[in-house]
């Protein structure tokens, strides 16, 4: 049997709340029921909201769209709440990587408590003054090991003057491949005697 969601009643009963921002970050939060297949909520505002989060505790198990702006999305990072916000917001602004604003953003991101969010956010910057530290910490301290491998290569792009000694402390200390062969990588590229020492000392270690 076809339903026709249109004139089909609703399945759910889903209790909820949005979250309206204004541009000075307060925001309220507003209980809401769901339980129609479609509805719409109107919210008492002063001035145009900076951002409208549904759902903020994101409790219900569903896939959310949205169509929000880049200045929506770059609000939601600096404020919303979650881990899946912060995530929806460097997603979403990657075709827009090369603005300045986006750049500062990702830039942000690098220091993300969340090693997914600070991944996606490595592989849009450009590697400069804006970022060196974080890359260098990283590098070493990240929460994955491709994390802490895209870092070094970052630095090798960026031909860091640290990058020789951060290689080294990592092939010393490191147990995942992927960091210890990125730090080869980069002794091969800055000072070959000390990859070749390196290699031959791992070569012989698991003979």
């Amino acid at each position: 049997q076809t339903q026709i969601a249109e004139t089909s009643p609703a399945i759910f009963q889903l209790p909820t709340s949005v979250d309206v921002y204004m541009a000075s970050g307060e925001k309220e939060n507003y209980p809401i029921w769901v339980n129609e297949r479609k509805q719409t909520f109107r919210f008492p505002a002063a001035e145009k909201p900076s951002l409208i989060n549904f759902d903020p505790e994101k409790a219900i198990l569903a896939i959310q769209e949205s169509n929000k702006s880049k200045e929506e999305l770059v609000f939601q990072f600096e404020h919303a709440p979650s881990f899946i916000d912060r995530l929806e917001s460097v997603q979403k602004l990657e075709p827009e990587k090369e603005d300045p604003v986006v750049q500062a953003l990702m830039n942000k991101a690098l220091e993300d408590p969340f090693w997914v969010v600070q991944m996606i956010a490595l592989q849009q910057v450009n590697p400069d003054a804006n970022n060196t530290a974080a890359f260098r910490t990283i590098a070493e301290k990240g929460g994955h090991s491709e994390l802490r491998a895209g870092a070094i290569y970052k630095l090798l792009e960026s031909e860091d003057a640290e990058l020789g000694t951060i290689a080294a402390r990592v092939i010393e200390k490191e147990k995942a491949y992927p960091p210890i062969a990125a730090s080869l990588t980069a002794l091969s590229e800055t000072n070959q005697e000390k990859a070749i020492e390196y290699a031959t000392k791992m070569k012989d270690d698991k003979s």
